[in-house]
């Protein structure tokens, strides 16, 4: 009520739609005489302070705060916008939000697509009232939390699987503060569950690139969570973990060109043979579980052990990926000659990690299940490693070996070497024993000269143990 008066032009009561405006003579109003400046006139004047008014103790409660979702009539909305889900090019439906245009151009959290938008329907002549927004199924489903979002809502809710729709619109939108509040949720709120299936809708996601940040981070989080808790990996599904390594694989080409020496080498190697053990963890149990959901095909476990992934293995996960290349030719049916003669790249690298670890693999593993292990391999894999091993074992067995006779008896002259006449055992144990020279180690300070037979070294004669590498 707007109280036309000389004194008090201008001053508003507000007043509640729900109750009557009360007659004026039911304020309580003081009033004094003065006199007009300019005419000295007497004129009536009230006093602000004094106005009051008795509210009703039954009226009803505030209203709720100002919402998309409210009565349109009672809050005024001045906006309609109509969300069209197009599917194969053709709208298949269309949702209708009543919203306020202060809200979405003016609020806290306003966007500046929608301004855009309120700028367009203000040039036009005649003036409309309603916009159509055509979005895919995805981004139309999600477009109430868009809103609720502009609408300052304190909590709302918002599922693994909706993250990534949620991310593209707020960028469609233009408004950065929701995506920053969408990223910080995937870095610190989501666990490993969520992580995993947030992942799973991301890798179907059409527009990679716009959500390509998020990914990223999530990928390093998990990997990071994997290297340190493999027996996590059983419950990854294979395809998503080919993913996980593809998404990585990008990203250490940029850290190598940024910083090679930091990236490569040993580095590189050690991670590859943590890596390997999530890989072999997941196929293993991928295709040992009688009740399995989820099958893992060869161009798959190819792509989960691609060179680019794992240049190193470690030498128990190296066992079980064999097993796995092995179960996996059983279920394509009968093998070609070349799968039983030549070393895939895979089997290259198994073999390679198995020989360089034999000892701690024979150490690690009970004779028996051992055995078991080493039948489900292929036969060419298995002689492969037996004759890297034997190889391995006398090169070893040569470093240890004894010199030579012509070592342990010197430089002899011609005659020397005709005189000997045959080999006896006595003269192996003192070669050089004849009534010219009597091979002997004089010391002074342990007083009269005894004689050492020189014998072969300790390994020879059984003092020692047998080496583990000899096992």
């Amino acid at each position: 009520v707007e109280l036309i008066d000389e004194g008090l032009r201008g001053v508003t009561i507000s007043h509640d739609d729900n109750e009557s405006i009360p007659p004026l003579e039911s304020l309580d109003i003081s009033t004094e005489e003065r006199r007009h400046p300019k005419n000295g006139r007497k004129s009536q004047s009230y006093e602000r302070s004094a106005i009051s008014l008795e509210m009703d103790e039954n009226r009803e409660p505030r209203r709720n705060a100002l919402s998309w979702r409210s009565d349109p009539a009672a809050s005024f909305s001045d906006w309609t916008i109509e969300v069209a889900t197009v599917e194969h090019k053709q709208i298949t439906c269309s949702s209708f939000y009543h919203c306020h245009s202060n809200v979405l151009v003016w609020g806290p959290r306003q966007s500046d697509a929608f301004v855009k938008l309120f700028q367009e329907r203000m040039r036009r002549v005649p003036q409309t009232t309603i916009t159509q927004i055509a979005l895919p199924p995805s981004e139309a489903e999600v477009f109430p939390l868009l809103l609720d979002y502009l609408y300052c809502e304190t909590s709302f809710a918002l599922s693994a699987d909706q993250i990534c729709s949620v991310y593209i619109l707020a960028e469609r939108f233009k408004n950065e503060q929701f995506m920053s509040e969408i990223q910080k949720i995937v870095e610190n709120s989501l666990d490993f569950e969520q992580s995993m299936e947030f992942l799973s809708h991301a890798r179907h996601c059409g527009q990679q690139e716009k959500i390509e940040k998020l990914t990223l981070f999530t990928n390093s989080k998990i990997c990071g969570y994997l290297v340190r808790y493999p027996e996590e990996a059983r419950k990854v599904l294979p395809e998503l973990l080919a993913y996980i390594l593809h998404q990585r694989a990008q990203v250490m080409k940029i850290l190598k060109g940024e910083d090679p020496r930091k990236f490569s080498g040993e580095w590189e190697i050690e991670r590859s043979k943590s890596l390997s053990s999530v890989v072999a963890e997941c196929c293993f149990a991928t295709v040992s579980s009688p009740t399995r959901k989820y099958t893992l095909t060869r161009a798959t476990f190819e792509t989960l052990t691609h060179p680019i992934h794992l240049p190193a293995l470690e030498s128990q996960a190296a066992l079980k990926l064999l097993q796995v290349d092995g179960l996996l030719l059983m279920e394509e049916g009968t093998p070609t000659k070349r799968d039983l003669e030549d070393l895939t790249s895979l089997e290259s690298r198994c073999v390679q990690a198995l020989v360089a670890d034999w000892s701690f693999i024979l150490g690690a593993n009970e004779a028996s299940e051992f055995s078991r292990k080493l039948s489900s391999l292929k036969s060419h894999v298995l002689a492969s490693i037996l004759t890297q091993v034997s190889l391995q074992y006398e090169r070893k067995l040569a470093e240890h070996a004894p010199p030579p006779y012509h070592e342990i008896l010197g430089p002899l002259k011609t005659n020397e070497i005709e005189n000997l006449g045959p080999l006896k055992t006595s003269d192996i144990q003192n070669p050089r024993n004849n009534k010219k020279e009597n091979r002997s180690i004089s010391t002074p300070r342990d007083g009269p000269k005894q004689n050492k037979h020189v014998s072969s070294p300790d390994w020879d004669t059984g003092e020692n143990e047998t080496p583990d590498w000899a096992i």
